[in-house]
């Protein structure tokens, strides 16, 4: 179990599996192997990247938002992967989600997609009120 539980959420296609990867072979001491085509990830999966100084992160990949995948199940809901999420973070008793990371695909946005906006009322965590 890492010091840091970071979670990454994004749409199908949007890269997590690979940023991961590559963080992982970027603090490796050994040299990888070429990055191949990843296949899509179906169900919640850690990583466990260990840093020079020794720090451990655990990076929980979880399925995209809207994904297809031929030939396979239907595609999950955003409620569906985040129940899905819960439940693992229960069962594997990971410690409480330090970070959560959301990748874009950026060829996916307008330009003002990436201006901030504001809303108002009372946000609730997504992963329940024991995770908040």
């Amino acid at each position: 179990m890492g010091e840091h539980t970071i979670v990454v959420l994004g749409r199908f296609e949007a890269g997590k599996t690979t940023f991961i990867k590559t963080l992982q072979n970027a603090a490796s001491v050994h040299e990888a192997p070429a990055a191949e085509e990843e296949p899509p990830t179906l169900s919640i999966v850690e990583y466990e990247v260990t840093l020079p100084d020794g720090q451990s992160l655990t990076f929980v990949d979880t399925p995209g938002f809207d994904g297809y995948h031929p030939d396979g199940p239907p595609a999950k809901t955003t409620g569906e992967i985040l129940e899905m999420l819960r439940e693992h973070l229960a069962k594997n008793g990971l410690s409480p989600v330090s970070h959560v990371l959301v990748l874009h695909n950026a060829n996916d946005m307008r330009p003002t997609d990436f201006k901030r906006k504001r809303s108002s009322g009372v946000h609730h965590h997504p992963l329940g009120p024991d995770r908040g």
